[in-house]
């Protein structure tokens, strides 16, 4: 039985080494974070607040700058003085968007794609000549996709886009090398997928499925959350899934290919998965997941050999969304996590040395005594709601998507409330439980 308190649309600063910040902003799940050229910090966010959190080297909270027109799901500084961002706009059936901004975080323009659709933009490139790659994942109800990667102009103007890819899955990542393209997705078996495309043209150079990797004795079924491509392969960060005596595990994942997408080898570590994988050097590769309950920043040499594991605050759930090395040669994360004894999610930012020592930590919510008790029994996948105060007809659940997206939605009537969710597929989801248009509390469950 898990329990949950009110939480106020406010998060407050945690003071930590002396250093504390001075706005409050609202909660949210942090989806990117870049560095500045003085060294101060942007933070993207999205769902329950959707905009862009300013951070000095010293992480205080400078601004929080409102975009209620986009969640954002991707940040990159652009080639001129400003930035690219693209997410979900507000509504169904609206389409996916791609923003561009100035220094100030100003918009200068905003385009919309695939209208008509719940879609929303993933993963952004820049190309040397200032054109853009996108990724647009397209649900299809059900926890299906529809993974489209565009080509785009300096002004956003569509120059090429692929057919989609099914998908059981909303990872759509890219990474780019020499004018070619790499691409990871997770086809309709959930196995992963990678294909190579020519940058100028969109026409496909391979593509290659990994339905099944055999190492130590065992087969193991690769996942993918995120690719980079160096000179020497790509490298694909995520987790593989295997069978045991008829016990399913899963393992956080490093897999190496060659440019042709041919194996080269696959590191398994702890239970968990990674969110996200880049590349300090020709040599060392750096990923944060999640392993045993806490987020984790991981680094590894060109053969998967660990070079680094530090582990930070342990969460009841926590979703670490981005990783970038810094320019004191450290790193920082972001994402979302829940508290443990309330279940909102709030955004956090993790800043770290080059050995992984935290420095700052961001964003705990206030809380105050609306007590809400959650309990999930996976056999007959039904998901219990109580209270211990209720006022009829103001209190409503929301189910969520781990992307964000809205499944199902119930009016909870009475103090005990009985959700069926044997509609929803196999994966990680959240509840939202709302009073009015507030937010009240959130809840993490994972079916299987």
């Amino acid at each position: 039985m898990k329990k949950s308190t009110l939480i106020l649309s406010i998060l407050l600063p945690l003071q930590l080494f002396s250093q504390s910040f001075e706005e409050v902003f609202s909660p949210g799940n942090g989806t990117t974070i870049l560095q500045r050229d003085d060294s101060s910090f942007i933070v993207s966010t999205f769902s329950l607040a959707n905009g862009i959190l300013e951070i000095s080297p010293a992480g205080d909270s400078l601004s929080f700058k409102d975009f209620p027109y986009c969640g954002f799901q991707k940040m990159i500084k652009s080639y001129g003085d400003g930035f690219l961002a693209t997410g979900i706009l507000p509504g169904p059936g609206l389409g996916s968007c791609l923003i561009r901004l100035d220094s100030n975080l100003d918009t200068l323009w905003m385009k919309t794609y695939l209208p008509g659709s719940s879609s929303f933009g993933m993963e952004i490139i820049e190309l040397a000549d200032s054109s853009i790659l996108l990724t647009i994942s397209e649900s299809g109800g059900m926890s299906s996709y529809n993974c489209y990667l565009l080509h785009l102009d300096v002004d956003g103007n569509i120059l090429w886009q692929t057919n989609p890819t099914f998908s059981k899955s909303v990872v759509n990542n890219i990474s780019s090398n020499h004018n070619l393209v790499y691409r990871a997705v997770n086809d309709e078996g959930g196995f992963l997928q990678l294909t190579c495309y020519n940058g100028l043209t969109g026409d496909t150079v391979w593509e290659k499925k990994y339905n099944q990797y055999t190492s130590h004795g065992m087969d193991f079924k690769p996942f993918s959350n995120s690719i980079v491509v160096s000179d020497s392969g790509l490298y694909i960060g995520g987790n593989v899934t295997s069978d045991s005596a008829g016990v399913i595990s899963m393992q956080e994942m490093i897999f190496k290919t060659d440019l042709n997408g041919d194996s080269v080898w696959l590191q398994t570590y702890l239970p968990g998965t990674f969110t996200k994988i880049i590349s300090t050097s020709a040599q060392n590769y750096y990923c944060i997941g999640t392993a045993l309950d806490s987020v984790i920043l991981f680094g590894a040499d060109d053969s998967g050999t660990m070079t680094l594991s530090k582990n930070f605050r342990r969460y009841d759930f926590a979703y670490p969304s981005e990783l970038i090395s810094t320019t004191d040669s450290g790193f920082a994360l972001c994402g979302f996590a829940q508290d443990t004894t309330t279940h909102i999610n709030y955004s956090y930012v993790v800043r770290t040395d080059s050995s992984g020592i935290v420095e700052i930590v961001t964003a705990i919510p206030e809380v105050s005594n609306f007590i809400v008790d959650y309990s999930y029994n996976n056999n007959d996948r039904r998901l219990k709601i109580n209270f211990d105060e209720l006022e009829k007809g103001m209190i409503s659940a929301e189910i969520y998507s781990i992307s964000g997206q809205l499944l199902l939605e119930k009016k909870l009537s009475d103090k005990t409330n009985v959700l069926d969710l044997n509609s929803l597929t196999t994966g990680g989801y959240f509840v939202v439980v709302k009073r009015g248009t507030a937010n009240i509390s959130q809840y993490k469950f994972l079916i299987y």
